[in-house]
């Protein structure tokens, strides 16, 4: 067990899961979670959004939860009375004293929210657009009315507090997935294919189990292109966004409209049957808490694609943007009922050089030459629409779930919360970041609404694995036996 865990008697049961997502590690807002209609809007310097998370029996935390908590800390910070002067301190005036308690910041919403913002601690204090601004006033998690600042959170437990079990698609039906971050938007500048990586990072060391560092070697040996240290102060596992997205669909702005409503038909509505998944993107997933120790080499620093073009080239604001709208446009979200397709063509600039790449198992064995990953361009002028899952690691449990295999993850785990990152691979721009963290069930008082919610609702399982396809050739060359979602 791990020391936190031994040092306190905790199990598993003790936290609930809180996902938030942001255009940086600290510009995060909690997510709600299967609302398939309503997407989370990431609107930052690199990157503009839709951001969905699909989670399979979902309980956690929901934005009018971390509302209410923040409301209440919002009202007892306010019925506390000032400190008494000290006696030989001189008064101020009224007019002195007005605009010292209007710089006052407000109550954090927890321990890390106190902390000044770093690339290790998260904040809500300031919006995706990167401006300033009241955490009362502006964030969309902030209590609205002083009567929901007083509600608890169980008092607060509506139709919108409470967790929504599973999506109203069937999104997990007959598909071996756990959890899934969807995303449909547009980069700022133009970039070339290896220049951007995605993956997951930790903001403090981590401790893994024993003999894991086997599942890394695995790993690289399937996705030469993964780059991991599992060693450093922050330890991290990544890979080309190009290759690590379990679907990629590239789009014109313009027809987005059309992938949303069905006419483009290469987006098909959410149905079986489930489609093949590579073992590495398996092992890349879980990321910190599977795997073992591994080389300590670090990423290269590789210089963006330079492109006289970026300057000139940015993308156009929509008409009568306001609050709440993208800046830029990225169409109206398209996949509250629809699965990613492949569709890759707009990946590469010169049409008669564009392979077919129809499933994402050849995508990803095209795009491990790094020749072959700078030949394509992701472009501001387009529509980038992803989506990534996973089918290993359970959170409701803290528990990673393999065929024939099951370990107790929170026996490692230390509290740090697993981040998604989509970045340049010289970190000059982060893209997104989506968090999946497990805070203090305590904390948030009486969840007996959350606990009504998992009694009540139907859950789902995911489908057991099918056999291993027996090894067959396509164009010649030998399709080694796939692993299936």
């Amino acid at each position: 067990m791990s020391t936190r865990a031994a040092s306190t008697g905790r199990s598993a049961h003790d936290y609930v899961l809180r996902v938030r997502a942001g255009a940086t590690y600290e510009q995060l807002r909690t997510v709600r979670v299967n609302d398939e209609a309503a997407p989370l809007l990431v609107d930052g310097a690199h990157f503009t959004g839709f951001v969905a998370v699909r989670y399979l029996n979902f309980a956690g935390v929901t934005p009018a939860m971390d509302a209410a908590l923040a409301g209440a800390a919002h009202a007892g910070a306010a019925a506390s009375p000032p400190p008494s002067p000290a006696p030989s301190a001189a008064l101020p005036t009224p007019a002195a004293q007005a605009p010292a308690a209007a710089a006052q910041p407000p109550a954090a919403l927890d321990a890390d929210a106190a902390a000044p913002p770093s690339p290790s601690r998260s904040s809500c204090a300031s919006s995706l657009s990167g401006a300033p601004r009241s955490h009362a006033a502006a964030t969309p998690d902030a209590a609205p009315t002083a009567a929901a600042a007083a509600a608890s959170p169980a008092a607060a437990a509506s139709d919108d507090a409470r967790p929504i079990r599973n999506p109203a698609s069937d999104y997990f039906r007959g598909r071996n997935r756990r959890y899934s971050i969807m995303l449909q938007g547009r980069f700022r500048r133009r970039w070339a294919g290896d220049d951007l990586i995605f993956g997951v990072d930790m903001a403090t060391p981590m401790r893994t189990p024993p003999a894991t560092s086997v599942a890394i070697r695995i790993a690289k040996w399937l996705d030469p292109a993964i780059e991991a240290d599992l060693d450093c102060p922050t330890p991290y596992i990544y890979s080309p966004i190009v290759s690590s997205m379990n679907s990629l669909a590239v789009y014109r702005p313009a027809d987005m409209p059309a992938v949303a409503d069905g006419s483009i038909t290469d987006s098909p509505a959410i149905a079986p049957p489930p489609a093949p998944v590579s073992v590495a993107s398996a092992a890349r997933s879980l990321g910190s808490l599977l795997l073992g120790r591994s080389s300590s080499k670090s990423l290269p620093a590789v210089q963006p694609a330079a492109d006289a073009d970026n300057a000139a080239s940015q993308p156009d604001a929509p008409r009568n943007a306001g609050p709440g709208m993208p800046s830029i446009d990225i169409g109206p979200w398209a996949f509250a009922s629809r699965r990613v397709p492949e569709s890759t063509a707009l990946l590469f600039p010169d049409p008669a050089k564009r392979p077919v790449l129809p499933t994402y198992e050849k995508r990803k064995r095209h795009f491990a030459d790094l020749a072959k990953r700078n030949a394509v361009v992701f472009s501001p002028d387009n529509v980038y629409c992803m989506d990534f899952y996973d089918a290993y690691f359970d959170f409701n449990t803290v528990s990673v779930r393999l065929p024939g295999f099951s370990l107790n993850a929170f026996r490692y785990w230390d509290g740090q919360p697993l981040r998604y990152v989509a970045m340049s691979r010289d970190r000059s721009a982060i893209f997104f970041v989506v968090t999946f963290e497990l805070v203090e069930r305590s904390k948030y008082g009486d969840l007996a609404e959350l606990d009504a919610v998992a009694e009540t609702a139907a859950d789902l399982e995911p489908e057991p694995e099918p056999p291993a396809p027996l090894p067959i050739e396509i164009d010649g060359v030998p399709e080694t036996p796939a692993v299936y979602e």
